[in-house]
């Protein structure tokens, strides 16, 4: 577990792991556990393939399968994570006096490519200019910087943030690391989970970082 490692390689005392379930990955309703194609069989509807247990990678963001997510309903949980979990831990360090310190969050691909315009978003000064945060290696790293601004009262706005991405799908820990052969079937799976393939018409526009 990803957490476990990154809590196995901090000093002591070791920091404590909380799970919160809206911090998972992309739900897939029906086709969980079960294989994809690339693309649809010609003659069969949607409900053909389900039935056979084929099931077609989606390639816009409101698609999705029955009783599953879409990307844009992942990133409606995106945002109340970040209001739940995120910035309410952020706010205890803040008052605590405590600059500077870290939040780890581990999740899947998918879902942190949605957390990441999660935070950006609040911050509206944010000069961030790059539309897309995926693909995402698998144990990428992501850094966010949320610096708390203003004051917080317990019953009113969020303070005013200020956020930055400084370093995105980080994977250099695995340059030494020889990759694992595989066949079709299985790179199709990994590209799928890293965001190569789901909703490849925004993955594939141009990206610029702004510094």
């Amino acid at each position: 577990m990803t957490a476990e490692a990154v809590q196995q390689a901090q000093g002591e005392p070791k920091p404590e792991i909380l799970t919160f379930p809206v911090l998972r990955e992309q739900t897939r309703g029906i086709a969980e556990g079960h294989p994809w194609i690339t693309e649809p069989k010609p003659g069969l509807s949607l409900e053909d393939h389900y039935a056979q247990g084929l099931f077609p990678i989606h390639h816009e963001r409101w698609q999705k399968f029955p009783e599953g997510e879409s990307l844009d309903d992942m990133a409606l949980r995106a945002d109340e994570a970040v209001k739940t979990v995120v910035l309410p831990h952020a706010l205890r360090l803040s008052k605590a006096g405590k600059p500077g310190s870290h939040i780890a969050v581990a999740s899947h691909g998918l879902f942190i490519a949605e957390m990441v315009p999660a935070l950006l978003k609040l911050d509206p000064t944010n000069s961030e200019t790059r539309t897309t945060w995926r693909p995402m290696s698998n144990t990428g790293w992501t850094r966010v910087v949320v610096e708390i601004v203003g004051e917080h009262s317990r019953d009113g706005p969020w303070p005013e943030v200020h956020v930055k991405v400084t370093d995105f799908n980080n994977h250099e820990h695995l340059s030494s690391v020889a990759p694992l052969s595989a066949g079709s079937e299985e790179r199709d799976r990994v590209q799928t989970f890293a965001g190569e393939k789901q909703g490849s018409k925004d993955a594939s526009q141009t990206e610029q970082r702004a510094n």
